[in-house]
């Protein structure tokens, strides 16, 4: 104990006040060193919001409900899409096995690199929304992607992920929204060829200025100090 008072602990005190100093000054809390790290990746390269408000374009409807949970804990809303918005994805996304909502499970788009219907297209809806003032995009689909494609799936991806970079692109520069990436994998049944391509389009992302997250949970809890960030701004 002496030891701990007598170093940087001496400088600790309630918690309480330190969060009503970094709220007056502006300064964002984190609760540990990736957080941090995740925040500053989400400044470096985003505009910031106008709102806390989040479109989440993901690839399991199942998990939808732990996902909006996720989002509500880190002070971050996701609203339903407007009736236009809803209209319009029910044009492009099949009924069957989807979740026209917030969020958006539109597995099927993955498949098609068509010129008209696919991911781009998706994105570039769901940012139109007046109602969104941040996008999460969350992908993890290579093994399923790999299963049905076969040979097919190496140039099938390479135009995946460039539709993928077009509509986030559209996004953040065409809506000035932000844009935040999830990559992920399955730690149980990823092998040498998933990672090739978690890898490939982490890379992408990044080298076009996009913040790339492993987890959906980091995701989230950057786009919350984007939001807090921009809200502490304006008090100021």
């Amino acid at each position: 104990m002496r030891a701990a008072n007598s170093h940087t602990a001496a400088l600790a005190g309630s918690p309480d006040i330190w969060r009503a100093l970094f709220r007056q000054s502006g300064a964002l809390q984190v609760e540990n060193f990736d957080e941090m790290v995740n925040a500053l990746i989400a400044f470096d390269t985003s505009p910031l919001p106008s709102g806390r408000a989040m479109a989440l374009i993901t690839n399991s409807g199942g998990f939808s409900v732990i996902q909006t949970d996720m989002c509500l804990k880190a002070g971050i809303e996701v609203p339903r899409f407007s009736l236009e918005t809803v209209e319009t994805l029910r044009t492009l996304v099949p009924a069957a096995g989807t979740s026209i909502g917030n969020p958006l499970d539109a597995w099927p788009i993955y498949y098609n690199i068509g010129p008209t219907g696919n991911i781009a297209d998706i994105i570039k809806i769901v940012a139109a929304d007046r109602h969104i003032h941040s996008l999460v995009f969350q992908f993890d689909q290579f093994r399923y992607l790999r299963r049905i494609l076969g040979s097919g799936t190496d140039a099938h991806m390479k135009r995946l992920i460039e539709l993928m970079i077009e509509g986030c692109e559209h996004a953040r520069q065409k809506e000035h929204k932000p844009v935040l990436i999830t990559v992920s994998l399955d730690p149980y049944l990823e092998d040498g060829e998933d990672r090739h391509y978690n890898l490939l389009l982490k890379r992408t992302f990044a080298a076009r200025g996009f913040p790339v997250y492993a987890t959906l949970d980091a995701t989230v809890k950057a786009t919350a100090n984007l939001c807090q960030y921009y809200e502490s701004r304006n008090r100021a």
